[in-house]
């Protein structure tokens, strides 16, 4: 299955949240957690992604730092978009 772009609203930002939140969940954990690195993180996601979605990501980018909030350790926010 190839990735694609998709577009954010009220309604599909709650359903990406749904399939997004046990990957992303475990993830987060792990990480406060000390049972895994950061550098873990993108072979992890893309394992998660390829398992939940049947995704294979390409890179990076499009993979663990696709989200602005990782990268600047805003952790836990994506949840919040749902909130309006």
């Amino acid at each position: 299955m190839k990735l694609k772009k998709v577009i954010i609203n009220t309604i599909n930002i709650k359903l990406i949240f749904i399939i997004l939140f046990g990957s992303i969940w475990f993830i987060l954990k792990d990480l406060f957690e000390g049972k895994i690195s950061v550098a873990d993180v993108p072979k992890i996601w893309d394992a998660k992604m390829l398992e939940y979605l049947g995704v294979t990501v390409p890179n990076n980018g499009k993979g663990a730092l696709q989200d602005v909030h990782w990268s600047c350790g805003y952790f836990g926010y994506f949840p919040t978009y749902s909130l309006g």
